[in-house]
């Protein structure tokens, strides 16, 4: 994941480069970038998604995803588990959301019911990670405390989570009253949500991402929710 940054260009200088990746700049020194177009991780129905949103399109899903067997009992691949309000401010250290440490926590423990394997609970800011950390470590049910200590349940960073994969991730987005170009980064975006083997839960005011977020954030709180209308 590049760097994020928030310095402004000066003037006569449009761009500061600041938060360009390795690759990006290999590509603009003339590296002629190639796309793996097969994906063998994601359900279809989130692939598609990810494909939409950040491949133009042109990222499949192999067919032994379409029709492999072994997937855990769920209800979709997608689940948005929508709150409302909470986020508490940290001054320049971050956001953190305790109303959603709670439906964290029961998403937990439902993917751990479900069988999963191996379950991610990830945050795109480093103050909900200690909060998610310490309230899973203090819950007090034992499947959750065995489930920690085996490694079977990791709470992570989405930036630390690149490259990774789990069977189930549950993704903290915190904000409530705003989406920041923090939250924007369709990099940091594209590693939330593609980490998934068979089920990915977002738990996040559904709302202040539909009427603050980016055409981005739209698109992918209607996919999340729709599939959850058509039961």
């Amino acid at each position: 994941m590049p760097p994020f940054s928030q310095l402004q260009a000066q003037p006569g200088k449009p761009e500061t480069h600041h938060s360009r990746s390795l690759l990006e700049r290999a590509v603009a020194s003339g590296l002629i970038p190639w796309l793996l177009s097969i994906q063998y991780r994601m359900p279809e129905y989130l692939s598609s998604l990810v494909s939409d949103l950040f491949y133009g399109g042109m990222l499949l899903t192999d067919e032994s995803l379409r029709s492999r067997s072994d997937r855990v009992a769920t209800a979709s691949p997608c689940r948005w588990a929508n709150t409302a309000g909470g986020e508490v401010s940290h001054e320049k250290r971050g956001y953190s959301n305790p109303s959603e440490v709670a439906e964290v926590i029961s998403q937990a423990l439902r993917a751990l019911e479900a069988g999963y394997r191996l379950v991610y609970v990830t945050t795109p800011y480093n103050m909900q990670k200690k909060a998610l950390s310490v309230a899973l470590g203090e819950h007090g049910d034992a499947s959750l405390t065995a489930a920690m200590e085996e490694g079977r349940l990791q709470v992570l960073s989405v930036d630390s989570c690149q490259g990774s994969e789990a069977d189930c991730v549950i993704l903290s987005l915190v904000r409530s009253g705003a989406v920041n170009a923090f939250l924007e980064d369709r990099r940091r975006v594209c590693v939330a949500l593609s980490r998934s083997k068979r089920e990915c839960v977002i738990v996040g005011n559904a709302n202040n991402f539909r009427k603050n977020g980016s055409e981005m954030w739209r698109k992918i709180v209607f996919h999340f929710t729709a599939i959850e209308d058509r039961g």
